[in-house]
């Protein structure tokens, strides 16, 4: 690699050699964890589960520094399991045993002059990757899958809203740009799977990958730290490729034919490892589409099969026999109860009607676990465990017609009565929105 790209060629630099031997570590630590905690399921047709070996190697790389060398007490995960200081230390660990290996490595094996063929092995396999990650989100944005219009981020205010559910909200409100975005990631996806193209995929993933980053950081979406590590992916699959991509901006100078090198010495032999890698790219290609189908059609079966599935506005209350005012200061009434899946719950209070001059948190939507018995109409709502209340609440439920809901709850003390209507979500103009055009 002394000379650009070049990796066919033998005689690399020395800086070369120490980037590409950080790289291949950092590769079998982060980037193949990754890629197994991503795609293990897809891959399997859902055989398999996916692992979550990417968050648990860097949680307890992260929790390591901060006991032994930061000397500080022991950190609770955040609210968001994927934003957190234990999972960022892990990944700079990560790097920091890169750099470790990849001095011992050159210490050790000084005498070589370079790695052309473990290159093109480790460079083949970190591009299947990258391209299986593309595919993965780009086909969950063509699909009506990954910004599906969640029920909570309707039914809420703006301002009630943390960063990340408002992008989330941003993103449902138009179907048009989910599908150029997903396009735009599939396409790249794709021609990385072929040696020919993947220079263009690599610049197509990395520019995609650029918009995605800056979103997550700027939203505070906590998947920040997996996208920046595709949009390293993509740096190292782009790589070989800098001179070249570099000369097409230059038209005084001409661009170098793109490299080539068998992954195995043997003709016959070479042919079968790229018929296999067609083959699986072919597969990568058909799983990952197939898995936003099959999450797709889960998630429709369980809102046509949940009879709670909408967004309920309290009509009335009583408690033993008893009808209390709706108030709208009363804190322990609700407002709404947003049922949005078969497994999740919001509840929002009266209070959110009449925010204090401050806020303080008073009022703030609950979200919850839903368990749903529809045989035996009964439902648990547990808070989420970032919740401000830990209050579980057990309801019986019935329906008198399709608009009405009735839960009921019974203790030692008292029997509750709550009786909510369906609120229309037609009336809703992200959902029957009609594009206008003034000519």
């Amino acid at each position: 690699m002394a000379r650009g790209e070049n990796v066919s060629d033998d005689r690399w630099s020395l800086g070369s050699r120490l980037a590409f031997r950080f790289c291949c570590t950092y590769a079998l630590i982060e980037w193949a964890t990754l890629g197994v905690s991503l795609h293990t399921s897809p891959l399997t047709v859902g055989l398999l589960s996916n692992p979550n070996w990417f968050g648990s190697l860097n949680i307890t790389l992260g929790r390591w520094l901060i006991a032994h060398v930061l000397n500080l007490p022991e950190h609770s995960l955040s609210r968001m399991s994927a934003n957190n200081l234990p999972l960022f230390l892990g990944m700079i660990a990560a790097g920091a045993i890169s750099a470790v290996v990849a001095l011992a490595w050159s210490g050790l094996d000084r005498r070589r002059a370079g790695h052309p063929d473990l290159f093109l092995w480790v460079h083949t396999g970190m591009r299947f990757v990258l391209a299986a990650t593309m595919l993965l989100y780009g086909w969950a944005k063509v699909l009506p899958e990954q910004f599906d219009a969640a029920l909570d981020y309707m039914a809420l205010e703006v301002a009630q809203h943390n960063p990340r559910d408002l992008l989330w909200a941003f993103m449902s409100g138009s179907r048009e740009y989910q599908v150029i975005t997903g396009l735009i990631e599939v396409t790249g996806g794709l021609l990385l799977l072929t040696r020919r193209t993947a220079m263009l995929g690599a610049v197509i993933s990395m520019a995609a990958m650029a918009n995605v980053l800056v979103l997550d950081i700027s939203y505070d979406v906590p998947v920040k730290f997996l996208a920046g590590q595709i949009f390293l992916m993509c740096l190292f699959v782009l790589a070989p490729f800098a001179r070249r991509l570099l000369s097409a901006f230059d038209l005084s100078r001409s661009i170098q034919g793109s490299w080539a090198r068998r992954l195995l010495r043997s003709a016959s032999a070479d042919r079968v490892v790229r018929a296999v890698g067609v083959a699986v790219g072919i597969w990568i290609a058909l799983t990952t589409l197939q898995d936003n189908r099959h999450f797709i059609a889960r998630n429709d079966l369980a809102r046509q099969t949940n009879p709670l599935y909408g967004i309920w506005d309290l009509e009335a209350k009583s408690r033993n026999g008893a009808t209390v005012p709706l108030l709208i200061t009363d804190e322990t009434l609700w407002r709404r109860l947003i049922v949005q899946s078969s497994a999740a719950a919001v509840i929002v209070p009266m209070m959110q009607s009449a925010p204090p001059p401050r806020w303080t948190g008073r009022g703030s939507p609950v979200r919850y676990t839903l368990r749903l018995d529809s045989v035996a109409h009964t439902i648990e709502l547990t808070p989420f465990p970032f919740s401000a209340t830990r209050e579980r609440l057990a309801f019986a439920y019935a329906l008198p017609d399709p608009d009405h809901l009735v839960l009921t709850s019974k203790s030692t003390d008292d029997t509750s009565i709550t009786r909510l209507r369906r609120f229309d979500l037609s009336t809703y103009p992200l959902l029957n929105w009609e594009r206008h055009w003034n000519w």
